[in-house]
């Protein structure tokens, strides 16, 4: 099972990012988008993520492509290519192809500034969409709640810490729903 994140950047009041696949929580992406920072700089790292490529099946800070590892890849589904260093890329997205707010489909979103990264985790806020047709069921409503902000010139940070920081709100929201839902 997959659990998706984005990767973005500031843009206007929110941010505007690529999706990726596989791995999202921060104990995984975190120390990758850490490593990739440190080793290409920020500025890279976006032009790599969110402009070269438009969407990954997952993010490596280790990857190499074929021919640095001197094997072949018959089994690489042909939608996707090896990206040195950053994972593997989708080949059949589009530039059109944004991610600009975590919902009940983005769990995770690092977004990258000069400064550091944000961290947002998805979470019900309590709201549902209308219904369509009106008797039908109502989807939930969930929003990007920062968690953290990594500082680059700070020491990397205990990715767990992280990961159980968006898990409690999580808990937390969900048991005020459930309490208002049950009052």
């Amino acid at each position: 099972m997959s659990t998706r994140s984005a990767i973005g950047y500031p843009a206007g009041d929110g941010w505007r990012g690529r999706y990726v696949h596989y791995d999202g929580y921060p104990e995984v992406r975190g120390p990758d988008l850490w490593r990739i920072v440190k080793r290409d700089g920020v500025e890279r790292a976006i032009e790599v993520l969110c402009h070269e490529h438009y969407g990954w099946s997952s993010i490596d800070s280790e990857e190499v492509t074929p021919d640095e590892a001197g094997v072949t890849l018959d089994s690489k589904p042909a939608d996707r290519v090896r990206v040195s260093g950053y994972g593997v890329a989708y080949d059949d997205t589009t530039a059109d192809d944004w991610i600009t707010e975590c919902d009940l489909f983005i769990e995770w979103a690092y977004i990258l500034s000069e400064q550091g990264m944000a961290i947002e985790v998805s979470r019900p806020t309590g709201e549902r969409l209308p219904a369509n047709p009106p008797s039908s069921y109502r989807e939930p409503v969930y929003k990007g709640v920062q968690v953290a902000f990594v500082r680059w010139d700070e020491p990397e940070p205990d990715w767990a810490i992280v990961q159980e920081a968006g898990q409690r709100l999580g808990d937390e929201n969900i048991s005020k729903q459930q309490v208002a839902a049950d009052g």
